[in-house]
């Protein structure tokens, strides 16, 4: 996977955590916004494994930064 990937993978996890977050406020109860939420955490932890084992170089804090963690 290419730069471009990440980057677009990182923007779609922030847009959904983003999203979660201000459903807390519409239709959602906060505890499952939370869950919803650590959900989208365990599948960008399972992006960061599978990227560190692809590229060593592969920076996951600054990955985690991009998803806005």
């Amino acid at each position: 996977m290419s730069r471009k990937h990440f980057i677009a993978l990182a923007a779609e996890f922030k847009a959904q955590i983003e999203a979660l977050k201000g459903a807390s406020h519409n239709c959602m109860t906060p505890d499952r916004v939370e869950l919803a939420v650590n959900a989208t955490k365990d599948a960008i932890d399972c992006v960061c494994r599978v990227a560190a084992d692809a590229n060593p170089n592969f920076d996951r804090a600054r990955f985690y930064a991009a998803c806005g963690l």
